[in-house]
C-alpha cells in the first residue's frame, strides 16, 4: 500500500527538514509560526544608542513573566520572540563568543560578524535532519565605531538591519507606530524620546486586549555609544508608564472639550 497522508508527499527523505512538495520546509514554517506566536519585542535606533522594548508573559497567574530581554556583552544585547529555550541557548552562545573574542583580540565582539554567525548557526539547523530549526527570533542591538546597530534574525538564518523593527504576536500595530516615527528618531540624541517612542509603540500591541502595561510586564534595555548595556529598573520603568498614562488623560480630556465645543444646542 502507497503512503497516505502528509508522509506521502515528502520528496524522498525521512529527515525533520525534508523538503515539502511545493519547496516548503514544514519544520521551518512551524518555527516561524513560534516567533509569530511570540510575546512582541520592539527596537528603535537614534543617533547615538538603541532602546529595546519588551512585553513580558506570565504562563499563568501563579507564575512569574518570563525573561525577554539578555545582556550580550557592554555594547550589545538582544530580544527574544518565540520558544525562550532556544533564546536562552543562543544568547550564552552569543555571550561565549563575546567573551572569547574579547580574550583572543582584547577589543568588543564586532555587531554585525556575530549576527552573521548566529545566522548561519539558524540557517544550518534547516539543513539538517538530526535537529529542528531553532524556533526563536532575535532582536540584537548593539554599538560599534560606525555607531549604534539594530538587527533582527529569523528561524530561517535571514538576517536584517533596521533603523526600527518589531517581532512577535501583534507586532503590526507597533511596526505601524515605528514606520511613522523613526525618521525623526534618527538624530534622536536624547534617549528618554526613544524610550518614550518605544513604550508607545507597544502600547499599540494592546489596545484591543484587556492588558495594562506595568512594571512587571514591560521590559526595557538600552545601550548607548559610550555606555554599557543596561536594563532600565521598575522605578525608572513607572515614571514613563505614569507620564504615558497622564499624556493619555489630557489627550482624551482635549477631545471631550472640542466635542462640546463643536456641538450644535437647538434650543426649540
Amino acid at each position: 500500500m502507497g503512503s497516505s497522508g502528509i508522509n506521502a508527499e515528502y520528496m524522498g527523505s525521512s529527515g525533520i527538514n525534508a523538503e515539502y512538495m511545493g519547496g516548503r520546509l514544514l519544520q521551518l514554517e512551524a518555527a516561524m509560526e513560534s516567533v509569530n506566536q511570540g510575546s512582541v519585542v520592539l527596537a528603535l535606533r537614534g543617533k547615538n544608542a538603541v532602546v529595546m522594548t519588551a512585553l513580558l508573559r506570565t504562563p499563568s497567574d501563579l507564575a512569574s513573566f518570563q525573561k525577554k530581554l539578555f545582556y550580550v556583552d557592554d555594547h550589545m544585547g538582544i530580544g527574544i520572540s518565540g520558544l525562550t529555550s532556544d533564546g536562552r541557548r543562543l544568547t550564552k552562545q552569543m555571550q561565549s563568543a563575546c567573551i572569547n573574542h574579547k580574550y583572543s583580540y582584547s577589543t568588543a565582539q564586532p555587531v554585525e560578524r556575530l549576527v552573521i554567525r548566529i545566522a548561519d548557526k539558524k540557517a544550518l539547523q534547516t539543513q539538517t535532519g538530526s535537529g529542528r530549526p531553532y524556533g526563536v527570533g532575535l532582536l540584537v542591538m548593539g554599538v560599534d565605531e560606525t555607531g549604534p546597530r539594530l538587527f533582527e534574525t529569523s528561524p530561517s538564518g535571514n538576517y536584517y538591519e533596521y533603523h526600527a523593527h518589531a517581532i512577535g504576536a501583534r507586532a503590526q500595530p507597533a511596526k505601524t507606530y515605528l514606520e511613522r516615527v523613526f525618521e525623526e528618531c534618527k538624530g534622536e540624541e536624547d534617549e528618554k524620546k526613544l524610550i518614550e517612542h518605544s513604550i508607545k509603540a507597544l502600547v499599540e500591541t494592546i489596545k484591543t486586549k484587556d492588558i495594562k502595561l506595568t512594571v512587571e510586564n514591560t521590559a526595557v534595555s538600552v545601550v548607548k555609544v559610550g555606555e554599557a548595556y543596561r536594563g532600565l529598573g521598575n522605578d525608572e520603568i513607572a515614571e514613563y508608564l505614569d507620564r504615558l498614562e497622564d499624556n493619555t488623560a489630557e489627550a482624551e480630556d482635549d477631545d471631550d472639550d472640542d466635542d462640546d465645543d463643536g456641538m450644535d444646542v437647538d434650543g426649540q
